[in-house]
């Protein structure tokens, strides 16, 4: 399992729930948390973090979490980056844009640890 996790994420209870479930599900990855879209673009376009697992918020308060997602998936670097969306909405064009750009799961807030896991 990879040893970093990118969190995009505005919303600081939900990182500090994820980072409780980390705790007990006894992973402790290198935790990189942004809270605003252009930053996590920054970082993307300054990394090579492939084996790294992205989980993304969809609606950030800068950016819709499918910009960040295209970003990613134009860099042959970062393409095959592993992705969660962490989303409270159940918009099936999302869902099916998401899907498009090849993300792996969705995690729909609020999550258990069982759902994290």
């Amino acid at each position: 399992m990879s040893t970093k996790l990118i969190v995009v994420e505005d919303d600081a209870a939900s990182v500090m729930l994820l980072k409780r479930y980390l705790k007990r599900a006894d992973w402790h990855p290198e935790v990189i948390h942004f809270e605003y879209g252009a930053d996590a673009i920054d970082y993307f376009q300054n990394t090579n973090d492939s084996d790294a697992v992205l989980l993304l918020d969809l609606n950030l308060p800068d950016l819709h979490g499918t910009d960040i997602l295209k970003t990613i998936r134009m860099q042959d670097a970062l393409d095959s980056m592993s992705v969660v969306v962490l989303t409270t909405s159940n918009l099936e064009h999302e869902r099916a844009t998401c899907e498009d750009l090849g993300i792996d799961h969705f995690l729909e807030k609020p999550f258990s640890l069982k759902a994290l896991v």
